[in-house]
């Protein structure tokens, strides 16, 4: 389940572009053009993050003075 959910997650942002209009990417041979930013690459890998199970505990976005208040916290490192 969290691999097929992994998976599609991954896909659906790899055509995005083909499913919505966009001046960027509007079909296989432009899209194949934007993603190798080097023609001798012939290989290219998705990334995806944070890589975490779907039944995982839910994370917040925090604005920098938070991230760093609790980088400094001391009771965050125990």
């Amino acid at each position: 389940e969290d691999l097929n959910h992994l998976i599609s997650t991954t896909m659906s942002g790899c055509t995005c572009c083909l499913r919505f209009p966009g001046q960027l990417n509007s079909d296989l041979r432009k899209l194949a053009v934007n993603l190798i930013p080097f023609p001798h690459l012939h290989f290219f890998m998705v990334g995806f993050a944070p890589l975490t199970s779907r039944g995982s505990q839910a994370y917040s976005s925090l604005t920098a003075p938070e991230l760093t208040q609790q980088m400094w916290d001391a009771k965050e490192h125990d």
